[in-house]
């Protein structure tokens, strides 16, 4: 019987070296298909008319497709003989051929996924369409498992962790690279939370980054996040995350993650090392210091011990009939030196209880400007006597918080430097305004002024602006002492000057 008409000529054109199993118990059927397909330009094997028969012929020939008659004689029918196929492992795609069309036999074809189901009688050009589709869909088909399989090889043998994560947050799929990481049995791992395996300090960061990806502002996000071993260790990571799919109804994460914990073990072990070294050259520094100051303090304290042995022996060796006209001017001196002694005692224990944070300061609301005129008025005497004039331009309502002493301290030792190294007709002005959130006081003398080496040293302890030898008197203590008091009520003191040209001091408090 002719169930298949001859092909045209413009049905000719065939892919070359596809070879074709049918799979036929009626001859003459069999023989038609096989003219048909050899006119296509298919190469045909078979025909097979029986399920063993195929077996035989697919293991030897290695077809590229099958045409199956569902009926067939043997045990086993097409549907069964396909199943069979599979099983085997054969991958060459399948069509049906029937003349039975009733659900119950579509029903078990469709069990076996064909590549195409043809009712006879058919035309040549359905048969060849149904023949070219299902070698297309088996090509797209075993390449997208070859590329699942390489995908597969490169997950599941990558030597970082990685790990697909649905949007809910869990684990679909992992790798035994994460499995040991995390010290979990692969099984264990899928279908976990993936939060869960997450150090709590973490879970913020890492989701503003998916929040990130997801909303499509970032392709993948990268970021150092901490999980938690099964046995609770802390593993550090570096992480990055793609999404996949992300129009798909199912999109899912792509973790790949990256064992930094021996990078931060020796970070941290770098730290260390830079602390320590730190630490040691702040105690070599603070003790070059102290040597310093003990060698600057021998010095300073030479001069005023010299002056009281120096004028004690004069005294006692003083013939007894001078000693009424002499005594009174040596004890002036050596009172004078026992002063000078004393005040440097008092700053120097001052200078030290700041060193050692134990400066006690007692906070509160203070009145600027009756501050300063205090101040001002309590050095007068000492101003007049140096012919400098002193100006105070202080708003009244201005308020500062600090330690009321400890800012009369300042601001005395500031104007009496002002006047001991200003000249004769010079004058001292002091103002204040609000700046920035602050209350920023200076003091602007149009004295002798100092270098810019002078100007560098003016803080250290006994510098003197170069004047440590001449009859100005002072401990070279007092500037030390007063941006420490400053510092210390959460204020700063800096000098500004040029030589020749007078001194700027500005000091900044805290509003009250």
């Amino acid at each position: 019987m002719n169930f298949c008409p001859s092909p045209t000529n413009t049905l000719r054109a065939a892919a070359p070296a596809v070879t074709i199993l049918i799979v036929e118990d009626d001859a003459v059927i069999a023989l038609d298909l096989q003219l048909q397909l050899e006119d296509m330009g298919y190469r045909v094997v078979g025909p097979a008319d029986s399920a063993a028969d195929a077996l035989a012929l697919a293991a030897r020939e290695l077809p590229d497709l099958v045409l199956m008659d569902i009926n067939i004689r043997g045990p086993l029918n097409g549907v069964q003989a396909a199943e069979a196929l599979k099983q085997a492992g054969g991958a060459m795609p399948v069509i049906f051929l029937s003349s039975h069309t009733d659900l119950g036999t579509l029903a078990q074809a469709v069990g076996t996924a064909p590549h195409g189901y043809l009712t006879k009688p058919f035309q040549p050009g359905e048969l060849r369409a149904c023949i070219e589709v299902a070698l297309a869909r088996s090509q797209m088909e075993q390449q997208l498992l070859d590329s699942e399989q390489r995908w597969r090889h490169v997950f599941d043998d990558a030597p970082q962790g990685m790990a697909l994560v649905s949007l809910l947050g869990e684990v679909l799929q992992a790798n035994q690279t994460l499995a040991r990481l995390l010290g979990l049995a692969l099984p264990a791992l899928q279908g976990r939370a993936h939060g869960a395996l997450t150090h709590p300090d973490d879970a913020a960061v890492e989701s503003s980054h998916l929040r990130a990806l997801c909303d499509g502002s970032s392709h993948s996000v990268q970021f150092e996040k901490r999980y938690l071993r099964a046995d609770g260790a802390v593993v550090w990571t570096q992480v990055s995350v793609s999404l996949l799919e992300p129009h798909d109804a199912s999109p899912r994460l792509l973790y790949q993650v990256q064992d930094i914990s021996d990078q931060k073990l020796a970070q941290r072990q770098r730290a260390e090392l830079e602390a320590e070294r730190r630490a040691l050259e702040l105690r070599e520094a603070q003790q070059h210091a102290q040597a310093q100051l003990l060698s600057r303090v021998s010095h300073e304290m030479r001069t005023p011990l010299n002056a009281v042995l120096g004028f004690t022996q004069l005294l006692r060796l003083t013939p007894f009939e001078a000693k009424q006209s002499k005594s009174e001017q040596y004890l002036q001196h050596i009172e004078e030196a026992g002063r000078h002694l004393l005040a440097m005692v008092d700053d120097l224990l001052v200078l030290q209880r700041a060193h050692e944070g134990q400066l006690r300061v007692e906070m509160e609301t203070v009145p600027l400007a009756q501050c300063v005129q205090l101040a001002l008025s309590l050095l007068m005497p000492q101003a007049r006597a140096q012919q400098v004039s002193l100006l105070e331009d202080v708003p009244a309502g201005l308020q500062v918080r600090a330690d009321p002493t400890r800012l009369r301290q300042i601001l005395s030792n500031l104007v009496s430097n002002a006047i001991k190294y200003n000249r004769p007709g010079g004058k001292l002005r002091v103002t204040a305004e609000r700046v920035q959130g602050r209350v920023r006081v200076q003091l602007a003398d149009d004295g002798i002024g100092m270098t810019q080496q002078q100007l560098q040293q003016v803080f250290q302890p006994f510098a003197r602006a170069g004047r440590e030898r001449t009859s100005i008197p002072g401990t070279g203590l007092g500037l030390v002492i007063s941006r420490r008091l400053a510092e210390a009520m959460d204020g700063t003191l800096t000098m500004a000057s040029q030589e020749g040209d007078g001194t700027v001091a500005t000091l900044e408090l805290v509003p009250g």
